[in-house]
C-alpha cells in the first residue's frame, strides 16, 4: 500500500469483525472502537450470523449466532460505526446463513 505513510493512517488501522463468544456482541463491537489504541478504526455491519461452520465441513461450528431481529441489529452496527468510526465500515453479508442474502429498505 505505498512506502512510509505516503498513502495516509488509512493504510494503518484495524478493522471490527463479528464475534460473539458467548456475550453481547454489540458491546464486543462498541469496545473495540472505544479502546483500541490505532487511529484510523474500520466499522463492521452485519444483518445478523447463522453459525455454518459445521453443515460447510470447517468443524464442529462455533456454537453461537447472532439474531438478525427484523434488521435492528444491522441498522444498529450501522449507526454505531458511524458514530465510532472514520465512516468506513465493511458491510458482511456472507456470514450470515448458507442462503444468498438480499438487502432492501423496508
Amino acid at each position: 500500500m505505498g512506502e512510509g505513510n505516503d498513502a495516509g493512517i488509512e493504510t494503518d488501522g484495524e478493522y471490527a469483525w463479528i464475534w460473539n463468544g458467548g456475550s453481547n456482541h454489540y458491546q464486543l463491537v462498541s469496545s473495540f472502537y472505544d479502546n483500541s489504541a490505532v487511529s484510523f478504526k474500520m466499522g463492521v455491519a452485519y444483518p445478523g450470523f447463522d453459525d455454518y461452520y459445521q453443515e460447510g465441513g470447517w468443524g464442529n461450528g462455533l456454537g453461537w449466532e447472532i439474531d438478525p431481529n427484523n434488521g435492528a441489529t444491522l441498522k444498529s452496527l450501522l449507526d454505531l460505526a458511524l458514530q465510532k468510526t472514520s465512516r468506513t465500515f465493511k458491510l458482511l453479508l456472507g456470514m450470515i446463513s448458507e442462503k444468498p442474502q438480499v438487502l432492501s429498505p423496508p
